[in-house]
């Protein structure tokens, strides 16, 4: 669990989902504006573990106006 800015971040990795051969990267974000929450849900999927870098990358990239 992180904060970046106006948003509150948690990030988890799922290693061979309901046994399946994948492994996956999330980050959700979440924030409160003029009276709306805004949720955004973000992922990755290989066959390795995905960087999850990048995902949180693009969340720094987001702003509410």
């Amino acid at each position: 669990m992180s904060e970046d800015r106006q948003f509150k971040v948690a990030s988890f990795y799922l290693d061979k989902p309901q046994g399946l051969a994948v492994r996956q990267a999330h980050v959700l974000v979440s924030a409160y504006a003029d009276g709306l929450w805004f949720d955004i849900h973000l992922s990755r999927t290989g066959r390795e573990r995905p960087d999850i870098g990048p995902l949180l990358e693009l969340v720094k990239s987001l702003q509410l106006k």
